[in-house]
């Protein structure tokens, strides 16, 4: 971005004149005209919130499969979720492949690894966000103190996904293992 020039700003329009500025609106249906898809020009943008925890327990049917946020999996203590995108992505690889090379029920397969693999470290990442979410609900800084002092680094590792949140144990198979 340069400098301001006579009669404009620098918010990003290079000096243009309050009257020529266009909206991100306007922009973004400029980018699609210019990319060749102006049959979406019509749409109304949305956006959703994601799952934080509340994942699809069966997320695949048939020849489908719902990786990452598609079947709610996202973090729901912080609410990333490129872990667990790459790691569903990762399952689901897997599952195809056995679909693939034995005739293995694809939906079935990849459940029983969600289940196994991932579930579980899910579930006591939740538990650990209700329980921090009740303490400060609840103004009851003192156990939330204690506890955060009694875990020390244990809370950042199992983040990190060095790991486990069942119990903070440390598994170098945690975010690797398949079967």
């Amino acid at each position: 971005m340069g400098l301001p020039e006579q009669g404009g700003d620098r918010r990003g329009d290079r000096g243009a004149a309050a009257g020529e500025r266009k909206g991100l609106p306007e922009r973004f249906e400029e980018f699609l005209k210019t990319v060749g898809f102006s049959a979406f020009t019509d749409r109304k943008p949305a956006g959703f919130s994601l799952p934080l925890g509340n994942y699809i327990l069966s997320p695949a049917h048939e020849g489908t499969v719902l990786v990452g946020d598609a079947a709610g999996f996202a973090s729901p203590l912080l609410g990333e979720g490129i872990f667990y995108a790459h790691r569903t992505a990762e399952l689901a690889a897997h599952a195809v492949d056995r679909h693939l090379t034995s005739a293995a029920p694809l939906a079935g397969t990849y459940t029983t690894l969600l289940r196994r693999r991932l579930i579980p470290e899910l579930r006591a990442e939740t538990a650990l966000r209700n329980f921090l979410y009740r303490c400060l609900d609840a103004r009851m800084h003192a156990p939330l103190a204690a506890f955060m002092r009694a875990t020390d680094t244990l809370v950042v590792d199992a983040v990190q996904g060095t790991r486990s949140f069942r119990g903070f144990r440390r598994d170098d198979d945690l975010h690797s293992a398949i079967w």
